[in-house]
């Protein structure tokens, strides 16, 4: 692969920071209490359960 331009790089940067919200997110989902939401433990698996599908999406951006 050759030199990347600076639309590649801002492309991937943005991948790159996307993610890493998405996975703070998450981290921050894992260590909240379940009570926490009106839902309970169904709601935050859910919510964490579309994280994991944005970031699944995410992977195939990256390809």
């Amino acid at each position: 692969m050759g030199v990347e331009t600076e639309a590649e790089r801002g492309y991937q940067d943005a991948i790159r920071h996307v993610t890493r919200a998405l996975e703070h997110r998450r981290h921050k989902l894992e260590e909240s209490d379940p009570d926490e939401f009106a839902g309970g433990a169904e709601e935050r698996r859910a919510r964490m359960d579309e994280i994991d599908h944005l970031l699944e999406v995410i992977r195939t951006l990256k390809r």
